[in-house]
């Protein structure tokens, strides 16, 4: 029997023997094969490495002249620094080419193209090549130039949607871009090479809110004399006094403004107008008492500089608040905490704690959207009086309930129109679609800042405009004009530094006339506003308005389908006023 040491000593001789043969074989054999590309390789290339010198530079004498060898001047350029010797052109004698204009004459060439200018083309390429803002041209450069508004076409991601810009712009002070109206992300206009869309009336500058409730095309409409205008208007008047002495409300005609416009691109089909409501200057509308709720995403998405931003922007507008004014912040994140249990007057010492209790908030966790929305029930308003919700959020869940759908119609439908619910966002990442029609469904607005850096001003901007309400849960009736193509359908809340902007449509010929009553809750009292007027005195505008009037519809329509679902016939319809009206939705193809 072999012992373990007789074992050991030939398992150790053995793997010595292999281990010698392997390396005296290693050169023999091939572990990869080297000409396996050559069909591929269409030619091989040699490299010999050779190690020389580089050549000794030249030396330069300073005022010695080198004449040029024979050849290309590229030969010496580069080689060392010096002069080379011009030719004295000046003293040569003139090149005179025999007969040249006969020969030029005899030669010309028919054009296959006329050389007439294209005015239209031509400012399409003006407005294409040089794009100058306003503010930032300089005045010191003596070329010939116009200023144009900034291009607003940008490229977006194939995520991303169209979002608003330029906050301090009022919608009635844009006639080319009724996408900036309401919320304005899901629709917006299709850009035009003209800077007048069209009609006559459209004018260069619109007119503020001080102008006067009518105003007459000077091209179109006649002035009558002082005796024949007041009879016209004699039978207004009366009916208006009698709505004075019947109506249980009360009227608020003295202290509102009302302009009407109106479009009529043919006779053969139906018009469009546009109704503006604002307070007249002025006037002593009193500003109700309001409940106003901030939900802020404390969440990680939101990134801390957005965070800190927005923060910075509620405490700013926190200090505009009344005493009368009642306030609460709801911070979301995968759980809601209320800065207070309840609301809690908007007195100094408050405004205070939650302006220090907002500068010390951190982005951490997660985001739960919809748990966030949730509890907007059980927030106690007080009766008929504004009660706002502000909602500062990117959009984008990342725990509970994630569905945009979902979100939108539980919320809706729980609020049931009680409250006016604004949202806020800013960057590229933002779910335009989910805070866009969230506002929608629930009498608000959405905004988006472009920039991140500009959401603190942004944020406060928004709040004020938001800061003195005058009529809330307002009714319109149109009078029987059409009122299925009038939009908004659920009238938005009536604020002092926000106008009320209707559209619709009317048949010319059939209606002369056009009447609105609005009624509104102003706390204990109902408050009505009674407008009348001929359409045949309404300033004309352009088709901007139509297009304004097609952006409504298709937002009212894109809400829809949030609340029912999609279908193949309302998408077919708003592809439908995209192509008509020139405005572009999430839905074209």
């Amino acid at each position: 029997m072999i012992s373990r040491r007789t074992i050991l000593a030939l398992s150790i001789i053995s793997a010595l023997v292999l281990q010698v043969l392997f390396l005296w074989m290693a050169p023999l054999i091939t572990m990869l094969e080297s000409d396996r590309l050559v069909d591929r390789i269409p030619t091989r290339f040699q490299v010999a490495y050779l190690d020389q010198p580089p050549p000794a530079p030249r030396k330069f004498v300073p005022g010695q002249q080198r004449a040029l060898p024979p050849g290309k001047i590229e030969s010496v350029v580069g080689e060392e620094p010096g002069l080379l010797p011009l030719e004295d052109s000046a003293a040569a004698p003139p090149v005179e080419t025999p007969k040249l204009t006969e020969r030029v004459a005899g030669n010309l060439e028919e054009r296959s193209y006329d050389l007439e200018a294209e005015p239209e083309r031509i400012n399409k390429m003006d407005a294409k090549i040089l794009e100058i803002a306003r503010e930032s041209a300089r005045r010191d450069i003596d070329v010939v130039r116009r200023l144009v508004r900034p291009s607003p076409e940008v490229t977006l991601s194939a995520s991303d949607l169209p979002a608003l810009r330029s906050p301090g712009i009022t919608p009635e002070a844009i006639s080319l871009e009724p996408a900036r109206l309401g919320a304005g992300l899901l629709a917006q206009v299709i850009p035009t090479g003209d800077e007048t869309v069209g009609g006559a009336g459209s004018g260069d500058e619109k007119p503020d809110q001080e102008s006067v409730a009518f105003q007459a095309a000077a091209d179109t409409v006649e002035v009558l004399p002082a005796l024949e205008k007041k009879i016209a208007e004699a039978p207004v008047l009366r009916e208006r006094e009698q709505l004075r002495e019947e109506t249980p409300f009360v009227l608020l005609d003295d202290l509102v403004e009302f302009r009407l416009e109106t479009y009529v691109e043919s006779p053969a089909v139906p018009g469009y107008f546009r109704l503006n409501i604002y307070p007249k200057k002025g006037s002593a509308l009193e500003t109700l008492p309001k409940d106003l709720t901030i939900i802020l995403d404390g969440s990680r998405s939101m990134q801390h500089r957005k965070l800190e931003l927005a923060a910075r922007g509620i405490a700013d507008a926190l200090s505009f608040l009344r005493p009368q004014d009642r306030l609460n912040i709801y911070i979301f994140r995968d759980t809601v905490v209320p800065f207070r249990e309840q609301f809690f007057p908007a007195t100094p010492e408050n405004i205070a704690a939650a302006q220090q209790y907002l500068r010390s908030l951190e982005a951490q966790g997660q985001t739960d959207f919809y748990n966030a929305l949730q509890m907007l029930p059980g927030v106690e308003s007080r009766p008929n009086q504004p009660s706002i919700v502000f909602v500062v959020s990117d959009g984008r869940p990342t725990l509970g309930i994630q569905d945009a759908r979902t979100i939108i119609n539980s919320t809706a439908n729980d609020n049931a129109l009680r409250k006016s619910i604004f949202t806020y966002g800013s960057g590229n990442t933002v779910d335009t679609y989910l805070m866009a029609l969230l506002a929608y469904r629930n009498k608000g607005e959405a905004f988006v800042s472009p920039r991140i850096q500009d959401s603190q001003n942004d944020v406060k901007s928004w709040l004020l405009r938001l800061n003195d309400p005058l009529l809330a849960d307002l009714r319109a009736d149109f009078g029987g004009i059409m009122e299925e193509e009038s939009f908004p359908r659920a009238v938005p809340d009536f604020f002092k530094d926000k106008p009320v902007v209707l559209y619709g449509r009317y048949t010319p010929g059939e209606k002369e006339s056009f009447a609105l009553r609005i009624t509104g809750k102003a706390g204990d009292k109902e408050k009505e506003m009674i407008f009348r007027a001929r359409f045949a005195d309404a300033a004309t505008g352009g088709r901007e308005i139509a297009q304004g009037w097609a952006f409504e519809k298709a937002y009212y329509l894109i809400g829809e389908m949030s609340r029912r679902g999609e279908s193949a016939e309302t998408i077919g319809e708003i592809r439908a006023l995209s192509r008509q009206y020139a405005i572009r939705t999430i839905y074209d193809e």
